[in-house]
């Protein structure tokens, strides 16, 4: 039981992160950093999901 609540706890924290460099990437676009400099400091999968969740909104 207690390895379910481990892995539970470590899916809500890979959330976190996600949503945390998510975050990030947009207010880099936002102030108008471009792709080649977001790629230098995150993955191009993440930047581009936080670019489909900028469209999106």
């Amino acid at each position: 039981m207690w390895k379910c609540v481990e892995e539970m706890e470590n899916k809500w924290v890979q959330k976190g992160e996600q949503k945390e460099r998510q975050t990030a990437i947009i207010s880099m676009i936002e102030l108008g950093l471009t792709k080649e400099q977001i790629l230098t400091k995150y993955s191009e999968e993440d930047y581009l999901k936080a670019k489909e969740s900028l469209n999106n909104n």
